[in-house]
């Protein structure tokens, strides 16, 4: 089963922001005189791949429940996580905890003290397709009062 991620439109508007200054940067650094043309285009260059990355990693992931794993995908990266070593779902609260699309999240609690950072657009299907799969993962009380 495939769940899309959460995004919440300020945090999309900041990404955007975010992209069109690098590619801002990027042509600024072409055009300055005052630096060699190979720095300058290394620079520009730089730029320009850190602004495909904000791109790529903002607007394509998705979470995939298959064979007992799930699977956190996106064009940079994609991690596999074994669903019978998840222990603990919880309420994410911490704002500064990384970049991502929604600050609507929940923290997976996995291996030795693993945790990474998820946002489900649905999160009570996510949550329940991960307990049908594993019943003795324990979910944060805080996470059912924002189902209801």
């Amino acid at each position: 089963m495939v769940f899309h991620p959460k995004r919440d439109k300020w945090l999309i508007i900041k990404d955007c922001l975010l992209i069109l200054a690098l590619l801002v940067g990027a042509v600024a650094s072409l055009l300055t005189m005052y630096e060699p043309l190979w720095q300058r285009v290394l620079i520009a260059g730089m730029l320009v791949l850190a602004s495909i990355y904000f791109l790529f990693g903002s607007f394509n992931l998705r979470y995939i429940i298959q064979d007992y794993y799930l699977h956190v995908a996106s064009v940079l990266s994609n991690e596999k996580i074994a669903i019978h070593k998840i222990t603990r779902i919880r309420k994410a609260d911490d704002f500064f905890s990384r970049k991502g699309l929604s600050l609507n999240r929940i923290e997976v609690v996995y291996g030795e003290d693993k945790v990474i950072l998820l946002f489900p657009k649905d999160k009570k299907g996510f949550i329940d397709e991960l307990i049908a799969i594993n019943p003795h993962i324990k979910v944060d009380e805080r996470l059912f009062r924002t189902f209801s």
